[in-house]
């Protein structure tokens, strides 16, 4: 059989506008025994035509009693993510202010200083300059913020492209923190440049004159790289679907928008109507990937540190800025999903009085 949550996500596949609203009313008050009708091997489109032909024939009203009994309101299962746990967000903010008080604090004992000069000597009596510039000031550095950036527009594109409210609502979250933020522009953002004029901490070589603390392109590798994997992701093309016929709604998309639309790359469902389109697959594959985030995390320190632009201290201090960062865009998102969530049911029923 299949599952209700598995009709609601085959409608918004494939209708919009009124009807789609009303089929989704519909689906929410569908007896258990039509439901048992359909198969897990049904298609989309299959299904769709199916609950339209019930809506039509008046089905909900032969239920009875017990379909009235029910409330009316689309089910909903909120966005979440690990990430934006109040314990990731705490400890990355203390990591960051115990880095900066052990650099600049009066009485610290400067514990990263002699690791600092250790890392800066050895990149300078080892690694070729033109090796440096090329293969770590280029590449190593770069390559990251260039790939996420890539991902930001291109899953942005898709949200702005369906209706997708919490979408909406998370890109725009997303992009203040890349403007105003530590985002990777030309010129250093609001709070990347008042950290820096802050401290005014001198570079480890004159590759450039501006101050140094914290690494611009530390954080801006990790927010960009972290908030497309843990937030937009998720929320733009739902979560991968489960096997046995779970759709991808139940693990954190629905109808209020936690990952309720595939962006037109395929349809998002259970069992044989999941999508095989290999751009969704790989969507799939690396959501909520800790460890390519650390992989970014670390490769874009290693370009810095081995481009002797950055003190290795400047580089931690910018990737725990951001990982706080990247928690605190998961946790607002959370926000916004709990509250669609929780005025689902009364907006719901006041469209089915209509």
């Amino acid at each position: 059989m299949v599952s209700r949550m598995a009709v609601t996500q085959a409608i918004r596949a494939e209708t919009t506008g009124d009807e789609q609203m009303d089929l989704l009313i519909f689906a929410a008050l569908m007896p258990e025994t039509q439901l048992a009708v359909l198969q897990e091997a049904d298609t989309n489109k299959f299904i769709v035509d199916f609950v339209r032909g019930l809506k039509a024939a008046g089905v909900t009203a032969a239920a009875g009693s017990t379909a009235a009994a029910e409330p009316t309101h689309l089910p909903s299962t909120g966005f979440a993510s690990a990430v934006g746990h109040p314990s990731i967000l705490i400890t990355s903010l203390a990591a960051y202010s115990m880095i900066t008080y052990d650099i600049f604090g009066p009485t610290s004992l400067h514990v990263l200083q002699p690791v600092d000069q250790a890392f800066h000597h050895a990149v300078q009596a080892s690694i070729d300059p033109e090796l440096r510039r090329h293969l770590f000031g280029e590449v190593l550095s770069n390559w990251w913020i260039m790939a996420g950036s890539l991902g930001w527009i291109f899953t942005t594109a898709t949200a702005l492209s369906r209706y997708n409210p919490l979408a909406w609502q998370a890109c725009a979250l997303g992009w203040a923190l890349w403007i105003f933020g530590v985002g990777p522009i030309e010129h250093d953002p609001a709070l990347m440049e008042f950290l820096k004029t802050t401290f005014d901490r001198v570079r480890p070589s004159p590759v450039r004159r501006t101050p140094s603390f914290p690494s611009g392109h530390s954080a801006a590798a990790v927010l960009v790289v972290g908030a497309l994997l843990f937030v937009l992701l998720p929320v733009v093309y739902g979560r991968r679907p489960a096997a046995g016929g779970r759709d991808a709604a139940a693990q954190g998309g629905g109808p209020d928008g936690a990952g309720g639309d595939n962006g037109g790359l395929g349809t998002v469902g259970g069992g044989a109507a999941g999508s095989h389109h290999p751009v969704l697959q790989a969507f799939y594959s690396v959501q909520g990937s800790w460890s390519l985030w650390a992989l970014s995390a670390l490769t874009t320190m290693l370009g810095r540190v081995g481009f002797d632009a950055h003190w290795l201290s400047d580089t931690l201090a910018g990737t725990a800025l951001s990982v706080a960062l990247v928690s605190g865009l998961a946790n607002a998102t959370e926000r916004l999903s709990a509250a669609a969530s929780s005025s689902s049911p009364s907006s719901s029923s006041g469209r089915a009085g209509l």
